[in-house]
């Protein structure tokens, strides 16, 4: 059994669309097929949902335009307007109209209810797409599978659960479908809310069907042809790592290499099923494996810019760092939500480079300052080298002022001050 996972950025058009469908065409014995939103649809549904939340009456003109863009999408490959996939799509759009006219209670979980519909529109084009070129399929909606808590935009997982419904729901399906499709990315907690893994968390999903399912592979087709040594966008002498270990793809994840998703590592690691990371529109390459494999002898350094990123330096007003105002400091960050990238602490400091919580920073520092005085920098970038070699981190462009560097035996980071730009 195989799980194939398409990234929203392969499936945006209609070239993509039909690549996937070539690769699913060729593909023996039973597969699971993972979708994302297409192209930008979680940005723009997002952008929805922060304009409803201030009441801006421009959502709906948002929305529309997001729905168009899926019609004028499935036009192209499918025609008739009386097909079921229209309906589909109309239904979904439908209930976003519906709920965005309603004042939300919470902003955090209408947030991930109103993005979790990127990937039910697509799952819905991508099903129908398959069957009209002759591939059968079956349509399943990951929410009745995959169970969660209620921590909005980054739920957890409950394993035993998500393990019984994926097991009891998907083997006898096998028996009559060779081929399932489903979202990425939500799930539905206990209590019967909508909720969203982690931004690019579709990889995270395909691992845990992997994972429960013991599949022999896991394959995310996306539009690189596998793990780069560095973003081929920014560097273009970026060279492909063929194969790299468990171990290695977990620190650059954790780093902020965004060909994978954080947390897609763990659950295969667990049951040593190799992840392959492919190019869709390259497939004469085979890509990156990534399984349980020795570390290389003389790799390669790579280049990992982790954008959207806030420096904090946090001094006690009595100036007395002790190891009671560290484990403080640490909880408020836990209960506030906040991820730690990086930490350096002096005598009477310590920095924070953590993920910009955007409108929620005026909120957070408020909170630290009853206690702290704070002083922080934004907008800035994390950058990270890997395996680097003496004299080559001046080769890669920082590109700003660098606030902050910190060395290990592998790796050198630089937090790095980004010029702004007013116009």
């Amino acid at each position: 059994m195989l799980v194939f996972k398409f990234g929203g950025s392969v499936l945006k058009d209609v070239a993509g669309l039909q690549a996937m469908a070539g690769t699913v065409r060729n593909t023996d014995g039973p597969v699971i097929v993972v979708v994302s939103a297409f192209g930008k649809t979680t940005d723009a549904l997002e952008e929805v949902a922060r304009l409803t939340w201030k009441k801006d009456p421009t959502a709906f003109n948002r929305l529309g335009k997001i729905r168009n863009d899926h019609l004028e999408l499935v036009r192209q490959l499918i025609p008739d307007g009386s097909h079921a996939v229209y309906a589909g799509i109309e239904g979904i759009f439908g209930y976003l109209e519906k709920i965005i006219k309603d004042y939300p209670a919470d902003r955090e979980a209408f947030t991930d209810e109103v993005a979790s519909c990127g990937e039910l529109v697509s799952s819905v084009i991508v099903h129908h797409v398959l069957a009209n070129l002759g591939i059968r399929n079956h349509l399943l909606d990951v929410r009745d599978l995959l169970v969660t808590d209620n921590l909005f935009r980054a739920a957890r997982v409950n394993w035993p659960e998500t393990s019984a419904k994926i097991q009891e729901r998907c083997m006898p399906l096998f028996e009559k479908q060779r081929m399932l499709v489903t979202q990425g990315y939500i799930g539905r907690s206990q209590e019967g809310n909508t909720t969203t893994l982690g931004r690019e968390g579709s990889d995270f999903t395909a691992a845990i069907f992997g994972y429960v399912l013991n599949a022999g592979m896991v394959v995310c087709w996306k539009d690189v042809p596998g793990v780069m040594n560095a973003d081929p966008k920014e560097w273009p002498g970026a060279v492909l790592l063929p194969k790299i270990s468990y171990q290695e793809a977990a620190e650059l994840t954790w780093y902020g290499a965004k060909v994978i998703h954080p947390r897609t590592i763990k659950p295969l690691h667990n049951r040593q099923i190799p992840l392959i990371v492919r190019g869709l529109h390259t497939p004469e390459n085979e890509g990156t494996l990534i399984h349980l494999l020795p570390e290389l002898e003389n790799p390669v350094p790579v280049y990992v810019r982790k954008p959207h990123q806030v420096l904090l330096s946090v001094v006690p007003r009595d100036y007395s760092f002790t190891n009671d105002h560290l484990q403080k400091v640490f909880r408020f960050f836990s209960r506030m939500r906040m991820r730690i990238n990086l930490v350096q602490n002096s005598a009477l400091s310590v920095s924070f480079c953590i993920d910009d919580p955007g409108e929620r920073l005026a909120e957070i520092l408020y909170q630290i300052q009853h206690e702290y005085e704070v002083y922080h920098n934004r907008p800035v970038e994390l950058v990270t080298i890997r395996h680097y070699r003496a004299g080559d981190t001046s080769a890669y462009p920082l590109g700003g002022k660098i606030l902050l560097e910190q060395r290990t035996r592998l790796t050198v980071q630089y937090v790095v001050e980004k010029q702004r730009n007013d116009g």
